[in-house]
């Protein structure tokens, strides 16, 4: 039976048992210098391997968003331009007219098709 008594002592365990590990770890690095600079080492290449996923994750979403958003309003600006042509702007013509650049082969693909 896992009630939570049972779910408490084992959360109580594994942190008394992180908790020793971390002083177990200060008091041989206070004794031993080496021991002092690998733990350094380990923490920081941590923390800026963890930092560069960090960025690297925040990039994507950035870049994600970007994407989503100009694919909205291209979509927008199409509905407009098919429902109601009296609603366009210039941003709206400035999006249909980049979307339409996008959707045309460029000259490899035209070379390509000549072969």
């Amino acid at each position: 039976m896992n009630d939570y008594a049972t779910t408490r002592a084992g959360e109580a365990r594994r942190l008394t048992t992180a908790a020793a590990l971390v002083c177990g770890l200060a008091l041989l690095a206070a004794l031993v210098p080496a021991i002092e600079h690998a733990a350094n080492l380990i923490v920081s290449t941590a923390v800026g391997l963890a930092l560069a996923v960090l960025a690297v994750r925040r990039l994507a979403r950035w870049a994600r968003e970007r994407r989503e958003d100009r694919t909205d309003a291209i979509t927008a600006a199409r509905w407009r331009a098919q429902h109601a042509p009296h609603l366009l702007d210039g941003t709206d013509r400035t999006h249909l007219a980049a979307a339409y650049l996008l959707a045309r082969p460029g000259p490899a693909a035209v070379v390509k098709e000549a072969a």
